[in-house]
């Protein structure tokens, strides 16, 4: 009886040993489990903040390095912020943060749209803007900050001169295509009614409105496909086929081809070369077409019994073409331009059965340079023009490749 007195506060001092421990156990590891979840916590929440500043990175590069003007104003209209954009664009300096709007950027507009944007009128607005005195065109946006209590307002303005250039050549483009299509269009309808009401009665009459109806209709064609080709040209999708030619050859055998059509315009056309062979690489085919829109220029500014004269040169690492005629010439005021599409100096100086489409020169250009030459002009009214186009110069060709009657002309 003793013994189990003694043994029973000792049985009961272990049992509460062996709970201690277990739970000891449990709640030691419950503490390494939290340790752990602590541990992916805090890396969770660093890889959130690296991420963080990567974005904050990006996007403070990205409003430094954007070519778009970016200005914060805050509640009271003042200025917080502007990229270097903006610093240019209204030639800011850190001196001017703080400042209000109206006497940083000095623009009336901009400064009343952000007015309207803070005091609720609209949450975000875009004005059109022309600084006066600058050829300027500009598209103001801004956002309010803050919702229902505003803290300032985000400001984006956008250069959009380069666009309005654009579509007013564009509109330009069609207001000339349109016009020289109607007007064969307008001769051709005109012709065909005068044959349907009495002209084929008389045979010879009639004979004649046809060859006016089919002059009519080949300008046409030639209109569409310089259209076609020139729109191929601006838009990169023609394929030159550059090889080695003998730019000489070339060029004579173009102007033998248009000697009929000199002749039946009572014009003397002649070429000539101070060299056996000018080796350029370029494609034959647009190399011909070159001639020959520079050819059409000059028949159709010279008057009967002029001349046209074509002439190869090489020299340094030029080949050079010019075509000089004997006509009206250029007044001096629109050499600049005379390589433009539909550009036309005037058409009382141009002779009526050549009337051509505005767009030859503006193809030689394009086709001049993607072959990696320039053109130019030089001219005197009363006293003929001479326009001339280069190619680079292929030097050693005559020794290093097949002999110059295999190469293709």
């Amino acid at each position: 009886m003793t013994l189990w007195l003694w043994l029973g506060p000792i049985a009961a001092g272990i049992v509460l040993l062996v709970l201690l421990a277990v739970t000891s156990g449990r709640h030691y590891r419950q503490r390494l489990r939290l340790q752990r979840q602590v541990h992916l916590l805090q890396q969770h929440v660093h890889q959130a903040n690296e991420a963080s500043a990567f974005v904050e990175s990006i996007n403070q590069s990205f409003i430094h390095q954007a070519p778009t003007a970016m200005l914060l104003v805050d509640e009271n209209s003042k200025l917080t912020f502007a990229n270097p954009a903006a610093e240019r664009r209204f030639h800011l300096s850190p001196v001017h943060i703080g400042l209000p709007l109206i006497q940083v950027v000095r623009d009336h507009d901009l400064d009343q749209l952000v007015r309207r944007v803070l005091h609720g009128l609209a949450p975000a607005e875009a004005i059109e803007i022309r600084p006066p005195g600058q050829d300027l065109v500009l598209r103001a946006s801004a956002q309010r900050i803050g919702g229902q209590a505003p803290r300032g307002v985000a400001i984006v303005v956008e250069d959009l001169t380069e666009l309005h250039r654009l579509e007013a050549v564009r509109r330009e483009f069609v207001a000339n295509v349109s016009h020289e299509l109607r007007t064969p269009l307008a001769t051709v309808k005109a012709m065909v009614e005068t044959l349907q009401l009495d002209g084929l009665a008389d045979i010879p009459h009639a004979l004649r409105y046809l060859a006016d109806i089919n002059r009519e209709i080949d300008h046409l064609a030639t209109l569409v496909h310089d259209l076609l080709d020139l729109s191929r040209i601006e838009s990169g999708r023609l394929e030159l086929q550059p090889r080695w030619i003998d730019l000489r050859r070339v060029v004579e055998e173009t102007v033998d081809k248009l000697v009929p059509r000199c002749r039946e315009a009572g014009l003397a056309i002649s070429c000539g070369s101070s060299a056996e062979a000018v080796l350029v690489m370029a494609d034959p085919t647009r190399t011909q077409q070159i001639v020959q829109n520079l050819v059409d220029n000059a028949m159709k500014f010279t008057p009967p019994g002029g001349t046209v004269a074509v002439s190869i040169d090489a020299a340094d690492s030029q080949a050079r073409v010019t075509v000089r005629d004997s006509g009206v010439g250029i007044p001096e005021e629109d050499q600049p331009r005379i390589f433009e599409r539909f550009y036309k100096v005037d058409k009382g100086r141009a002779r009526q059965d050549n009337p051509g489409t505005g767009l030859g020169l503006a193809i030689v250009k394009h086709l001049v340079s993607a072959m990696g030459g320039e053109v130019g002009v030089q001219s005197s009214l009363g006293r003929g023009s001479s326009f001339f186009f280069t190619l680079p110069l292929v030097r050693g060709r005559i020794e290093t490749l097949e002999p110059l009657e295999e190469v293709v002309a």
